[in-house]
């Protein structure tokens, strides 16, 4: 009889999970998405070189959000000595990213590029609390893929505190969607990778990232608490 009702159970819940599956998998895709509205900031910043991310960021420009973009270098590849020995010298995606920003009404002088090349969003979220902090600048638009925006979001919204400081797009044609990521085989792989990358960015503290990365992260760490601490009276 217990076998019986564990095994009623089970059809059961496997029936209202079959039932409710668009609405429950549409809320796991949402867990990694967020879409702050627009307000005026001091900066866009493109955290993918990317044809639509550039593209949005000009649109935010355009619009009236932010006065400038900042870009980043493109890291090198694994396949640039290949094409320089073929004497191939293809346009690298911050290359082309400008280019769609000034081909999209934004002028020269309005975009900035950095010759630092972050390695992933962990190291791109730490350049751009650098150039903030360097710079004076309280409020940052970051667009990046969809699936990113909300660690994004929460990466840089550990330095750059001011309240409404921190907003994260995605390009109109981003193709994650948290609506319908179960039905393409990239966005469900997307999904996955994307949690693990969570279990990089706030429990492993980037593994991966350099030595001299994970000391500042840690220096950060042990100040934050050690402020929380005096706060608290310990």
């Amino acid at each position: 009889m217990k076998r019986l009702f564990l095994f009623l159970v089970l059809v059961v819940g496997l029936i209202v999970f079959w039932a409710e599956r668009a609405p429950l998998l549409t809320s796991i895709g949402r867990l990694v998405v967020e879409e702050t509205p627009l307000a005026r900031a001091d900066i866009v910043v493109v955290l993918a070189n990317t044809p639509g991310i550039a593209a949005e960021a000009a649109a935010i420009v355009k619009g009236g959000y932010a006065p400038r973009v900042l870009l980043f270098t493109s890291a090198r590849q694994a396949d640039d000595d290949v094409l320089a020995k073929l004497g191939l010298d293809l346009a690298k995606p911050h290359e082309v990213a400008i280019k769609v920003l000034h081909a999209s009404g934004v002028a020269p002088e309005r975009s900035v590029l950095s010759p630092r090349a972050p390695d992933g969003t962990n190291e791109a979220a730490r350049e751009v609390i650098r150039y903030a902090q360097r710079h004076g600048l309280a409020r940052v638009i970051a667009v990046t893929e969809r699936s990113h925006t909300r660690r994004t979001a929460r990466l840089l919204r550990r330095e750059l505190t001011a309240p409404g400081g921190v907003m994260v797009r995605a390009a109109p044609r981003d193709v994650f969607h948290p609506e319908s990521w179960w039905r393409d085989r990239a966005s469900a792989r997307e999904l996955a990778m994307e949690g693990l990358r969570w279990l990089n960015s706030f429990v492993l503290r980037d593994l991966w990232s350099s030595g001299d990365a994970r000391a500042a992260s840690d220096v950060r760490a042990g100040i934050r608490e050690g402020k929380d601490g005096a706060e608290a009276g310990i």
